[in-house]
């Protein structure tokens, strides 16, 4: 498991889309509930392997601002998962695509919603 430790932000920054703070209203979700980014080997393109992913996520989750973020590789699902708040969801989906060179689509879940939010 790696982790980050929370980043400042500065006063009335909103991160947040207005998609997403409809999908929390809608779902009476609040935004510092912790959902989870599902990375798959069918993100990973045809040259990249999940194995090869969880090491540029570690160095990335070292490194880049990824607010307050947890990860695990659950090797027995063929998934890296990817712990944050859902206020920053979209910030780190995006540093997630772009830093690990993600193909198709990732999945944002809760417990109770397994397919909340999507990019």
């Amino acid at each position: 498991m790696v982790s980050t430790q929370r980043r400042g932000r500065s006063p009335g920054e909103d991160v947040m889309s207005k998609r997403l703070r409809d999908t929390l209203s809608v779902h009476k979700l609040h935004p510092l509930e912790r959902g989870r980014w599902v990375v798959l080997q069918e993100n990973c393109g045809p040259r990249t392997d999940l194995d090869q992913v969880w090491r540029v996520l570690c160095r990335t989750l070292r490194t880049a601002p990824l607010p307050s973020c947890t990860a695990t590789f659950q090797r027995d699902l063929d998934q890296v998962w990817v712990f944050c708040d859902l206020q920053e969801a979209e910030q780190v989906g995006r540093v997630l695509k772009g830093a690990l060179q993600l193909q198709g689509r990732i999945r944002l879940s809760l417990r109770t919603r397994p397919d909340l939010l999507s990019m």
